[in-house]
């Protein structure tokens, strides 16, 4: 028992201080897609626009890897919700939701979703309390109906993913929110478990109900992993597709730019291409410091 305790503490500063692949994206654009334009939107502005206000047929949708190291989380937290509030998300899925003495010291989620006045459903993966604790979030402006709490078969120890479900009506009908955090390694004895258990269980889903599957994937673009996931799934559209700057890196170890040259992108929003919906735009944001995470966040706006 103690040799395991002491594996765990080795294991978790470990984790806590090395390089994480980890998503960021480039300094506050607003990129051009085909259906409209959109000029560029400074960081150190964040006025509201007309042209990216939720409207009744439309969803925002936000992803964002909310992970707070102890220093400075209650400033980071307040930096997040400043953010929010300005862009005013319909729906937003946060990954590594963490609380603990070696993280948040409060729900980051439960903070903003208080603050913010929204629905908020939760699924917690890890638990070394009062340690650490990490997990998943959705919250809406519309009530959740239900929600799914899925781990993983296949983990690294000390470091349980999973993903959770949300079917949320809104005001225009259900759509579901399939929102995850997979492993950060490269080990296919881990990823391809994972990537398959999440396969066939958006295989079970309606087609007539609009997903988005959304989440920090620790998986770049060219990887086996995701062109497994999109040939089995094969509803699926990646939002990348409609930026106009789709090339770019979106992942940078904790506290550089999102703009940094050794970046890689390892978070997305998916979404069912067979759906009657548009993409009306894809952003992507980085504030200045400082940096409410080390990661930035995924922007879409959908019209129904």
């Amino acid at each position: 028992m103690k040799g395991l305790i002491i594996s765990f503490f080795v294991s978790f500063f470990l984790t806590l201080f090395s390089f994480q692949t980890l998503s960021c994206f480039s300094e506050s654009k607003v990129f051009a897609l085909p259906l409209l334009h959109f000029s560029h939107l400074s960081s150190l502005s964040l006025t509201r626009s007309s042209s990216i206000t939720s409207k009744l047929d439309t969803i925002k949708l936000i992803s964002f890897n909310v992970y707070f190291r102890p220093i400075h989380s209650e400033l980071r937290t307040q930096r997040t919700i400043e953010i929010l509030r300005e862009f005013q998300p319909d729906i937003l899925a946060l990954q590594e939701v963490s609380e603990g003495w070696f993280a948040a010291k409060n729900n980051p989620a439960e903070v903003i979703a208080k603050e913010l006045h929204y629905f908020i459903q939760q699924c917690e993966f890890e638990s070394f309390k009062p340690f650490f604790s990490s997990g998943l979030a959705i919250l809406s402006k519309w009530p959740i109906q239900k929600k799914e709490c899925h781990q993983f078969e296949k983990n690294n120890l000390f470091n349980t993913k999973g993903f959770m479900k949300a079917d949320i009506n809104t005001s225009f009908g259900e759509i579901v929110v399939v929102n995850l955090h997979m492993a950060a390694t490269q080990r296919k004895s881990i990823k391809h478990p994972q990537m398959k258990q999440l396969v066939t269980f958006l295989n079970t889903f309606d087609s007539d109900i609009p997903l988005f599957l959304v989440g920090d994937f620790n998986e770049i673009p060219e990887s086996d992993e995701l062109s497994f996931l999109i040939d089995k799934v094969s509803e699926l559209q990646n939002l990348y597709n409609f930026f106009e700057d789709g090339k770019k890196n979106t992942a940078v170890s904790y506290g550089k730019a999102c703009d940094d040259n050794d970046g890689h992108r390892v978070d997305y929003i998916f979404f069912s291409k067979q759906n009657s919906f548009r993409v009306l735009f894809g952003q992507i944001y980085s504030p200045l410091p400082p940096y409410p995470s080390d990661h930035c966040m995924i922007m879409g706006n959908f019209r129904f």
